[in-house]
């Protein structure tokens, strides 16, 4: 598994699959994380920020409708992941309100909604 770089977790429980992913000591080389349809919440995501293992992570996808801003914005802004860049939340229902803020909050990461 420590040559993983992409990894989709699709239809998995989102919540309780983060708590495996953020202690893994194998995904270390991990650049891609698809937690799409997972119902990952706010409390997943700030939990998935403290991952000691995902300091490679570059991008991660959680779309359906499932994270808020706050969610969104624990993941860009922690210090855990510093090379995350993509956070992939298409399908939220305030996308377009959530981006413009995002997009002032965190000038350097791209948030598809």
């Amino acid at each position: 598994l420590q040559r993983v770089r992409i990894l989709a977790l699709a239809g998995a429980s989102g919540d309780a699959v983060v708590g495996s992913v953020k202690t893994s000591q194998v995904l270390g080389n991990l650049e891609e994380l698809d937690l799409s349809g997972t119902g990952l919440t706010d409390a997943g995501a700030r939990a998935l920020a403290q991952a000691t293992g995902l300091g490679n992570l570059r991008a991660i996808a959680v779309r359906g409708r499932s994270l808020s801003v706050q969610g969104v914005s624990a993941l860009l802004s922690a210090p855990r992941l510093p090379k995350l860049r993509v956070v992939d939340v298409r399908g939220a229902e305030v996308g377009y309100v959530w981006k413009r803020h995002l997009r002032a909050q965190f000038p350097r990461h791209t948030v598809l909604v």
